[in-house]
């Protein structure tokens, strides 16, 4: 895991955990050790953090794969911006050439 996927489920870690509201007492925390008087609910608990820390991880990696394709879609675009612009270029010299051509006709 790189140091900015890190960064990123750092953050998210740190919205779900803000979303806890603050008069409801937790059962357990990341810095404390899950309480031992219901082994199951533990259990569960743990369970359901490993769930939710697996889903985070696809959540990232969709993330990232969607920002790559749209990296690629943008470059896309910019290159055929670029082509559209030298055919701008292309049809207003073939403009000036053809205005050359009619004056020249007009000479003779």
């Amino acid at each position: 895991m790189g140091k900015a996927d890190h960064k990123q489920s750092k953050l998210s870690f740190d919205a779900v955990k803000k979303s806890v509201s603050p008069g409801r007492p937790r059962k357990d925390s990341v810095s404390e050790p899950l309480l031992d008087d219901d082994p199951v609910q533990s259990s569960s608990d743990e369970a359901m953090f490993m769930d939710l820390k697996q889903s985070l991880t696809t959540i990232n990696s969709k993330t990232d794969q969607l920002i790559d394709r749209m990296n690629r879609l943008r470059k896309k675009v910019d290159d055929h911006d670029t082509k559209l612009d030298q055919l701008d270029c292309l049809t207003s010299d073939m403009d000036v050439e053809q205005q050359i051509y009619s004056e020249r006709l007009l000479q003779m």
